[in-house]
């Protein structure tokens, strides 16, 4: 057989295999949304026999959490796949603004650009939970102060890769021709940034009480999941105040503690929702305030919910003194006048007795 059919038979196969292998990327989790998706494998497998360099792009998720250190944030998570040095650019507007982030390796770590801070390389999975070969995951980073206040649209997102400086995958976009089409190519046309609000709710039953001192008075809270797929760990955490005490209480357990930290499962399932109790407890007579009560989640979760209080005055009490004569001191019998007129009978009947002498 000469060396132009094996070379073609190799090449077919080469090309059968990696049309089979190429497959959409996992669906974004239930706190994320899907911002942009490539079509399938058009870059790597549109060169199957000569082997391209640089990076494919396969999907673009967006979160939004709550970090301790720098407060609200947007996490941009992109899923690609490749090896050896290249870089990965990001562009999108924020309200008006453009931005401009990226990614960048010289074959082992990433660093980052624009970001207040990366994440990864993380094995990238399927929808059942296990490794999707040899896809993997990069997270930047940026406060979301730096991209507008709550309801800036984020929009014209678009990402590149390249090496040494020459463009390599485009997403969206078609980066090649081994099928001639592309029925997975996505772009969302925006997002409005709202907050880490889709991972837990916090209600609050009443935002305003009025109390005397030394009363309790429970204030009943209740949080869910909001998430199908994933079960959370909430911290319930109130805010002191002045002229009251302020606890968390589990009616479960019936303890007291400065914070309550409660297990829920998945949406849906028994236990994706509990109530516990705010307790304030009136310690000043004429205080009143503001207690902020703090819901977070372990995946970045975050909610606020106030109460108004108020702390009704101290009831006058009377302290009379010890010369002042009460009403039933003054209403009750002189007990001394009957001993008083006896006295008085007896020396007239002695006055008479000494006449009739």
């Amino acid at each position: 057989m000469s060396a132009k059919p094996i070379f073609l038979v190799t090449a077919t196969l080469l090309l059968l295999a990696s049309v089979a292998s190429a497959h959409t990327a996992a669906p974004p989790r239930g706190h994320e949304v899907r911002l942009l998706h490539d079509c399938n494998d058009d870059y790597f497998g549109s060169d199957a026999i000569g082997g391209r360099d640089g990076h494919e792009l396969h999907a673009l998720d967006l979160y939004e959490a709550w970090d301790e250190q720098l407060g609200n944030i947007v996490v941009f998570r992109v899923t690609m796949a490749g090896e050896g040095a290249g870089a990965v650019e990001l562009a999108l507007k924020a309200g008006s603004s453009s931005k401009n982030y990226g990614w960048s390796t010289q074959g082992s770590s990433w660093t980052g650009t624009g970001f207040d801070k990366t994440e990864g390389p993380f094995q990238a999975t399927k929808a059942d939970g296990t490794a999707d070969g040899d896809r993997f995951v990069l997270q930047g980073i940026v406060k979301q102060s730096k991209l507008g206040s709550l309801g800036t649209m984020l929009s014209d997102y678009s990402m590149q890769s390249s090496v040494d400086g020459d463009e390599a995958d485009s997403m969206p976009g078609y980066d090649g021709g081994i099928t001639g089409s592309c029925s997975d190519d996505f772009k969302r046309p925006d997002y409005a940034l709202a907050g880490p609000v889709q991972f837990a709710s916090l209600a609050v039953e009443e935002s305003d009480v009025t109390l005397p001192v030394g009363q309790e008075v429970f204030v009943q809270v209740t949080v869910s999941n909001l998430l199908r797929d994933q079960a959370q760990r909430i911290t319930i955490a109130p805010s002191d105040a002045t002229g009251v005490q302020v606890e968390m209480h589990n009616p479960t357990t019936d303890a007291y503690t400065d914070e309550l930290t409660l297990d829920l499962n998945k949406k849906g399932g028994a236990g994706d929702a509990k109530i516990a109790h705010v307790a304030i407890t009136g310690k000043q007579g004429d205080a009143s305030g503001t207690i902020t009560v703090e819901m977070t989640t372990d995946g970045g979760g975050r909610a606020i919910k106030t109460i108004a209080y108020a702390v009704a005055p101290e009831a006058m009490t009377s302290n009379p003194s010890s010369t002042t004569t009460t009403d039933s001191e003054q209403d009750a019998p002189d007990n001394d006048a009957p001993a008083l007129s006896v006295v008085l009978l007896v020396l007239a009947l002695v006055a008479l007795a000494a006449r009739r002498r």
